[in-house]
């Protein structure tokens, strides 16, 4: 089989294809071929239609050992693909019409006791260096069904018959797409009214506002959206948010102009408050972000931010 690859791609890539290596498993082998860019879908197709058009033409395969020289002049250089071979005399192995190679191996009478070749993938393993994987006979045929099973599993999912699964996903991916805009345009509600119930329960400190707050199962990105629009609409508010999201707690702190100017440090507030609850954070005056893993602490970690602005804001 590997002999019947190899000649595919020479005829499918061109007559610089050198075999670099070879990996006979049970199941599979690697074959390593030199080649100057990566193997595309429509060559491994042909390679491999190539190789199964000669397993149907049951073409016969010799194996005879040959005076050195008398094969060089017959075969050329192509004969050593596997690497060159020592002594006087070479073992031939020659498909017919198709490529012969010095070789040692096991080898089938005739291409049709190999069997269905079926390529499995192929991958750039260095630089010039492409490699096939490949099956041949049960295996390939025992790869082919394991697919088609996996194929009959996804089509089960999307409720699709096999032979339209690309595209029952495809439908499924744009429902899934419009799902994602309808959930993101949900969160932009969600966010305006948090911000208006937020802003309502604002805690005086001296002329300016403190929201500390936490808000169930939020991300980062919705915490910072909901702060950054809290304090755009109120140059005296310092905004500290908290949420639990995946076992472990986010905080993000933010600060209009006015509490900066007046000594307010949102990067180190969320640096103190970050480590009650077993991490760390930072970040600028106007801003901080950051969080740890306990999530049992996050109350008294907001509470500790109300503690830390009052005293600043109210001297």
């Amino acid at each position: 089989a590997t002999h019947l690859v190899l000649g595919a791609a020479r005829r499918v890539l061109g007559s610089h294809i050198w075999q670099q290596g070879v990996q006979k498993d049970v199941d599979r082998t690697r074959l390593d071929i030199s080649h100057f860019k990566h193997i595309s879908e429509d060559e491994l197709e042909e390679i491999e239609r190539l190789a199964n058009a000669v397993v149907m033409e049951n073409r016969p395969v010799r194996v005879m050992w040959m005076d050195r020289n008398e094969a060089e002049e017959k075969y050329g250089f192509d004969l050593y693909q596997g690497g060159v071979v020592p002594g006087k005399k070479v073992r031939v192995v020659e498909i017919e019409g198709w490529n012969a190679q010095a070789c040692a191996g096991t080898h089938c009478r005739s291409t049709g006791e190999i069997g269905f070749v079926k390529i499995i993938k192929t991958e750039r393993i260095q630089d010039g260096i492409e490699r096939i994987e490949f099956a041949a006979g049960l295996p390939a045929l025992k790869y082919v069904e394991e697919r088609e099973r996996e194929l009959k599993k996804v089509a089960e999912i999307v409720k699709s018959p096999p032979e339209r699964v690309s595209a029952g996903v495809e439908e499924l991916f744009v429902q899934w797409k419009r799902s994602q805009k309808d959930i993101e345009r949900l969160r932009e509600r969600i966010a305006l009214w948090i911000e208006g119930s937020l802003s309502g329960g604002a805690r005086r400190a001296g002329d300016f506002r403190i929201i500390c707050e936490e808000i169930e199962g939020a991300t980062v990105e919705e915490l910072i959206k909901i702060s950054s629009a809290l304090t755009r609409k109120e140059g005296k508010l310092v905004v500290v948010l908290g949420s639990r999201e995946g076992g472990r707690v986010n905080l993000v702190a933010m600060a209009g102009p006015e509490p900066v100017k007046a000594g307010v440090n949102c990067g180190a507030l969320i640096s103190e408050i970050s480590r009650l609850v077993g991490g760390g954070g930072g970040g600028r005056e106007n801003m901080g972000q950051g969080g740890g893993p306990d999530t049992g602490a996050l109350e008294t970690a907001l509470a500790k931010s109300l503690e830390l602005l009052k005293k600043v804001l109210e001297r």
